[in-house]
């Protein structure tokens, strides 16, 4: 018996579009026990989760490759706030995302 109804894992090893043929340094996923699934962007990699998320009528474990570490001192240098949820907030408010680019390159730069 597992202590999760469903396991999630996904490869986000890319984001921008990268066209309907499977392609490494892509996003991938997959549920435990079933065949990986190439997802061609962001936009439709945050849908399948979504999805798998909301038929599952238990515990659900994911498991991502990226990391979402700072470090300390950061998010009150970014934000003017120490506290992690500002920075995500201050990231969603700037971070203009579409299914073949986003500014994420330029808003670090500035």
């Amino acid at each position: 018996m597992s202590l999760f109804d469903k396991v999630i894992i996904v490869d986000w090893s890319g984001g921008n579009d990268r066209g309907a043929s499977p392609k490494k340094d892509a996003i991938w996923a997959c549920v435990a026990g079933e065949i990986p699934v190439y997802l061609r962007n962001r936009a439709l990699a945050e849908d399948w989760i979504g999805t798998q998320i909301a038929a599952c009528q238990g515990r659900v474990l994911i498991g991502f490759d990226f990391p979402f570490g700072y470090p300390e001192g950061f998010a009150e240098v970014v934000t003017g706030q120490a506290d992690a949820l500002a920075l995500w907030t201050w990231f969603e408010a700037r971070v203009e995302d579409s299914p073949k680019a986003n500014n994420r390159f330029d808003l670090a730069g500035s």
